[in-house]
C-alpha cells in the first residue's frame, strides 16, 4: 500500500475494534499513534496490545477523549503525549 502502510480500516465501514484484532492475530497492535483521538480514542486504546504505548499527538477531531485509568492498568499500558514540530 501507499506512504508504508500495511493495512487501512474504514470505520465509517467497519467495526474499528474487530478489523484491528483480525489484522493483528487477536494481539492488538504494538502501539497506537493518534492524531485524530475523540470518539476513535477509546477503542483504539482498548484494542492496544499488552504493554503498548498509546501516542496522543492531537485532537483533529476537536473533541478531547477521556479515558478510563483502570484500562491503563488492565493493558500495562502508557499513554504518552507527543508534541510533533515539522519544519
Amino acid at each position: 500500500m501507499k506512504h508504508g502502510t500495511d493495512a487501512t480500516i474504514n470505520y465509517s465501514t467497519e467495526d474499528m475494534r474487530e478489523r484491528i484484532k483480525a489484522l493483528t492475530d487477536g494481539k492488538g497492535p504494538d502501539v497506537v499513534y493518534d492524531p485524530v483521538s475523540g470518539e476513535y480514542a477509546e477503542p483504539a486504546f482498548r484494542s492496544i496490545g499488552w504493554r503498548g504505548p498509546y501516542l496522543v499527538v492531537g485532537f483533529a477531531n476537536g473533541e478531547i477523549p477521556k479515558l478510563p485509568l483502570n484500562l491503563m492498568l488492565l493493558k500495562g499500558a502508557s499513554v504518552i503525549g507527543k508534541v510533533v514540530v515539522t519544519p
